[in-house]
């Protein structure tokens, strides 16, 4: 009976120390959880600041194209005016040249006073 009493209190021993490294062994791994979860405790919030950076950077963006396409409209109507002064200035040039071609070939082909053969162009 005591040796049955001893193996009973060793079991018992056993099973105590047993059950302590388990519930430390628990604890640990409770810990490790609480640890991982906190760190997601501000998950919601820090997804909802970059759903606002990105929405900033979107509007940012979003400005920036409108200022190049608008910058851009301007150009093309700055570039249609140049063209058309420099094209009514050759038109005007063009007819200058008419009316000073007209005007030589009226003094070449006007007989001078006291001459009787109309002078030829020199080449």
């Amino acid at each position: 009976m005591a040796q049955d009493n001893a193996n009973i209190k060793s079991q018992l021993t056993e099973q105590e120390r047993y059950a302590g490294v388990r519930s430390q062994m628990t604890d640990k791994n409770f810990a490790d959880l609480n640890a991982q979860v906190k760190q997601m405790q501000d998950l919601p919030f820090r997804m909802g600041a970059q759903e606002a950076k990105t929405a900033s950077l979107s509007d940012r963006v979003d400005r920036l194209a409108d200022a190049i396409l608008a910058n851009q409209e301007a150009l093309r109507k700055d570039f249609n005016s140049a063209v058309e002064v420099i094209r009514k200035d050759f038109s005007g040039l063009s007819t200058k040249v008419e009316v000073l071609d007209s005007k030589m070939d009226s003094i070449i082909d006007k007989p001078r006073q006291g001459a009787s053969i109309p002078m030829q162009p020199r080449l």
